[in-house]
């Protein structure tokens, strides 16, 4: 089975074939970033950077996905425990050169680690919350099952795509809704014994996010939709559509466009959404602020509709709760290329449709396509969501 992309080069102001992806052709690359293989060749690339006389242990596995070379890497910790400060987690590390337990060949030092946006990632976690070289640490006998606490920095936790990119990358790392409660630094007793700590991939070493600039034609994610199933059964997300008006099963076509009120809104959205209900009385058009509301009700929203559109933005991450084969429709500030959104449709198993906007008349020269709004006009916008209606 084949997804439809298309698009439209910057400048022609036209919806045109972008080309076909079809389901099970996975180019090399899509399997290394998308695939299991992503997490075998992850389990297979381990490195040990504490002596073995030391009382912890430090063991590094490592990922080189990235296409500048970047090595991304998470970390399980053995034998740590929280000073008596209730600041810095601690172990008794003696470091040596990193080597690979499989390879026999030295690794990537400590002090070569990147550090990501928003400041994530082992390096950091290291640096501000883990003292490695304790030489007079006690650790207790075990005689229970071991434990193991996870040091997580959070995000952007006001953005969707940010914080789903961290969500999953830690839901790559281990088991993403194990039931243990999250517990705050603060909140924890000085001196605690922690056990084992994993300090997590990080979200901006996501392979979902790398290449974002490019297209690719990756028609399947096992990763994607492994993470889509596990928040949707998660939050309980039912399947069944609803109609808005009766409450009765729902068979029209539902298109849903997301409502920006901050940067990049739509000019004269009513207007177009208008126009679009007066076109196509077999559908239902919706206008969607997803900002007012909680997750799960944003997540059903997106999971009742075939088709997600809106001006690119964090909130067409929901493209990810879609139902496969439904279509994803973005409309880019003018001479954006971001691909992003694009690979996603893809990795998912929809449609995908884009249009460039332009500045509107008279907007400030000083504004960049992440502050300043979106134009197009009506026939443009109401031909990109034909596009999409038809192909569905």
């Amino acid at each position: 089975m084949a997804v439809l992309l298309m698009y439209s080069e910057p400048g022609t102001g036209r919806v045109t074939r972008w080309g076909h992806l079809s389901y099970g052709v996975h180019p090399p690359l899509c399997a290394q970033r998308l695939g299991l293989v992503y997490l075998e060749e992850l389990r297979h690339i381990r490195t040990t950077y504490c002596s073995e006389q030391s009382k912890s242990q430090l063991t590094f596995f490592h990922s080189q996905t990235d296409k500048a070379g970047r090595i991304d890497s998470f970390c399980i910790g053995q034998g740590a425990r929280l000073d008596k400060t209730g600041e810095f987690f601690q172990t008794s590390c003696h470091l040596v050169e990193p080597w690979g337990i499989e390879t026999n060949a030295s690794s990537t030092p400590l002090d070569n680690f990147p550090r990501y946006w928003y400041k994530t990632g082992p390096r950091i976690i290291i640096d501000k919350f883990v003292n490695l070289t304790v030489e007079d640490l006690e650790l207790p006998l075990r005689n229970e099952p071991e434990k193991f606490t996870v040091l997580l920095k959070h995000e952007a936790a006001g953005n969707p795509w940010h914080s789903m990119i961290e969500i999953m990358a830690l839901g790559m790392t281990l088991n993403l809704f194990a039931k243990k409660p999250t517990v705050r630094l603060s909140e924890l007793p000085a001196g605690a014994d922690i056990g084992n700590i994993i300090m997590p991939l990080p979200g901006a070493s996501n392979p979902v996010w790398q290449s974002d600039w490019e297209p690719n034609n990756c028609g399947h994610s096992e990763l994607l939709q492994t993470f889509s199933r596990r928040v949707l059964n998660h939050l309980n997300i039912s399947d069944v559509r609803k109609s808005s008006s009766n409450g009765e099963e729902d068979n029209k076509i539902r298109v849903t466009f997301i409502d920006r009120r901050g940067t990049r809104k739509l000019i004269d959205v009513d207007k177009h959404i208008a126009a679009l209900n007066n076109r196509y009385a077999h559908a239902e058009i919706r206008l969607v602020d997803l900002a007012t509301m909680p997750l799960a009700e944003q997540i059903q929203t997106v999971r009742d509709s075939d088709i997600l559109a809106g001006v690119h933005g964090a909130g067409l991450t929901h493209g990810m709760w879609l139902k496969e084969q439904s279509v994803m429709v973005e409309i880019l500030p003018e001479g954006f290329l971001h691909k992003g959104f694009r690979n996603l449709a893809g990795a998912m198993g929809h449609g995908y449709v884009s249009t460039h906007g332009i500045q509107p008349p008279g907007a400030a020269e000083a504004l960049t396509w992440q502050t300043g709004d979106v134009a197009l006009e009506e026939d443009r916008f109401l031909e990109l969501i034909d596009v999409a209606i038809k192909s569905i």
